[in-house]
């Protein structure tokens, strides 16, 4: 498929209109020409390292990824000068909306920002050609799945149970959290623990998740809540993290259904 940006919050531009596309409007797609590609995904790793005291070499720790930069370009071919130049300035314009996203095939898409525009004319007779380029920051370097993934267990006390995750995702995918109390019942505190994950656990004792409550914790962006209230403060532990592959959980707590959320992400 050709290279498409869009976006899945409405964007800043008030009411602008582009055609017939609002562009006000959440998720609205632009197409790029198709002698657009992706011809760079760069990505750098970001280690810590230190000098051996007494011997050769360094030691290293950490092994995480930078922002990475894309490259989209190819040429760029109208049949006259004013039909390029509007082509070109609508590229441009697009390339710089707020909350941007790009995609090049139907399944995953990753959050980017332009950094850079190249365009060079060339003489052509009766057309107008230029070689283009659009270079973009991708902040979270991670391609990310369109459709979520979703496990459930309904457990009845403390239990053990398998969460798989695509062996292809790299290096983890980071779940929401959804506990949900019997009809008539309470959770008032449970833990979780990725055993699979060097024992990372979470645990959350509130005392009003009871009698059908949710609590859901999102372990990306860090928030707590039961139906809309804000309950961090009932959250410790380590937010947890689902590796690629099997992991294996262990819940302590009371009856309750509990669901983790996620979507497959790749470097």
């Amino acid at each position: 498929m050709a290279i498409e940006v869009f976006t899945t919050q409405a964007a800043y531009w008030d009411s602008f209109l582009w055609g017939d596309v609002a562009w006000s409007a959440a998720g609205d797609a632009y197409t790029f020409p198709e002698s657009l590609t992706l011809r760079d995904d760069q990505l750098d790793m970001r280690y810590q390292t230190a000098e051996r005291m007494l011997g050769h070499g360094e030691s290293t720790n950490g092994h995480f990824a930078k922002g990475k930069t894309l490259e989209v370009s190819g040429m760029v071919l109208s049949d006259g000068d004013d039909a390029q130049l509007e082509l070109l300035r609508e590229i441009s314009q697009m390339a710089t909306k707020q909350n941007l996203l790009l995609r090049y095939r139907d399944d995953c898409y990753i959050p980017v920002q332009l950094r850079r525009r190249d365009s060079r004319p060339y003489e052509l007779s009766g057309h107008s050609l230029h070689t283009f380029g659009l270079v973009f920051y991708a902040p979270s370097p991670f391609w990310r799945a369109n459709a979520q993934e979703q496990h459930t267990e309904i457990l009845t006390g403390d239990a053990t149970f398998t969460v798989s995750v695509n062996s292809s995702v790299y290096p983890d995918v980071i779940p929401i959290i959804g506990i949900e109390a019997p009809a008539v019942g309470t959770v008032s505190e449970w833990r979780l623990e990725n055993t699979t994950d060097d024992e990372r656990w979470l645990s959350y004792a509130d005392p009003a998740l009871k009698n059908g409550a949710v609590a859901i914790l999102d372990c990306s962006a860090a928030t707590a809540s039961r139906s809309g209230t804000n309950t961090i403060r009932y959250k410790s532990g380590r937010w947890l993290r689902l590796l690629a592959g099997d992991n294996e959980f262990f819940y302590e707590g009371s009856a309750c259904t509990i669901t983790l959320t996620w979507a497959p992400r790749w470097l």
